[in-house]
This record gives structure tokens, sequence and C-alpha cells, in this order.
């Protein structure tokens, strides 16, 4: 499947507030573009709003070999609480 886009969709709420929440926690220049080529995919294609957020640096995505680092992995589970207390509007 071909990468997938929302037209709007990298000024909207959804991307705002998970920009919001990456500057809080203090995550410097997160690589947000305006399309998807995972698993959001079909979502976007479908017209529902959606985000890819990662927890930890990994290599080899995807692959047999695949590995991950193990210590952000805290700090990255965090920003996804967050994130969803944020989307929420929980105070």
């Amino acid at each position: 499947m071909a990468p997938a886009m929302i037209p709007g969709h990298r000024e909207g709420p959804l991307v705002n507030t998970a920009e919001a929440v990456y500057e809080v926690m203090g995550f410097n220049d997160p690589p947000i573009t305006p399309t998807a080529t995972n698993h959001l995919n079909a979502a976007l294609a479908a017209g529902v709003s959606g985000i890819g957020t990662g927890t930890t640096p990994c290599r080899e995505s995807h692959a047999v070999t695949e590995s991950c680092d193990i210590e952000p992995f805290y700090r990255g589970i965090q920003k996804i609480i967050l994130l969803a207390l944020a989307i929420a509007e929980v105070n």
C-alpha cells in the first residue's frame, strides 16, 4: 500500500496534541511527517485520523534481527500515557 495522507491532518488537533506532548517531554525535533508508511495507511486512506509513535529507538525494523534499546522504553511508555491523557483531555 502506498503512503496515505489526509489533507490538513498535519495541522489538525491530534497531530498538534502529539507535537505538544513531545515538546513537553523534551523530545527534540520529533520526526513528524504528513504521511504514513506503516500500519496507519489503511486508517488514513479511509479518512480516519491517526498517528504512529514509537516508544524506543530500534534497529532493523520488521526484520528477524530487529533490536530495540531498553532504557529509553520507560520514557517512551510515559510519552504514550501522557499522549492518551492529552487526547482524552484528562487534567
